[in-house]
C-alpha cells in the first residue's frame, strides 16, 4: 500500500517534469549547464523525498530511455545539435533517469 505521503501532492511531480521540458527547451546550447541543473535535481529529491529504489529507477530509466535513443539515431531518425558520445547529448541520460523517478512518483500519487 502506497503511503499517504506518496499519494498526496502528485502534481508537483508533473510541474516539475514541465519545468525540465522548458529548461531543456531554453538551455540545449549549455550542456554542461544542464548537467549540473539535473544533478542538483536528482540530489535535491534524493534528500527531500528518497524512496526505496530510487536508484534502480535512475539507472534503469537513465540506460533504457538513451540505449533507444541511439538506436533511434543510428537509423537516421533524428540527431542532436550537441551530440557527446554515440549522438546523445551529455545531460540526456540524466534526464531519463530523472523522468523515471518522476513518472514513479506520478502513478504512485494517483493509486
Amino acid at each position: 500500500m502506497v503511503a499517504k505521503k506518496e499519494r498526496s501532492g502528485w502534481y508537483w511531480w508533473v510541474i516539475l517534469a514541465g519545468v525540465n521540458a522548458l529548461v531543456v527547451a531554453g538551455g540545449w546550447i549549455f550542456p554542461v549547464k544542464l548537467l549540473i541543473f539535473f544533478l542538483t535535481e536528482v540530489a535535491v529529491i534524493m534528500i527531500w523525498d528518497k524512496r526505496k529504489d530510487d536508484g534502480w529507477w535512475l539507472l534503469m530509466a537513465g540506460i533504457i530511455g538513451p540505449g533507444v535513443e541511439v538506436v533511434a539515431i543510428c537509423g537516421g531518425a533524428w540527431s542532436y545539435s550537441v551530440p557527446f558520445v554515440l549522438g546523445v547529448p551529455i545531460w540526456l541520460p540524466l534526464l531519463w533517469g530523472l523522468s523515471g523517478l518522476l513518472a514513479r512518483r506520478m502513478v504512485e500519487g494517483l493509486k
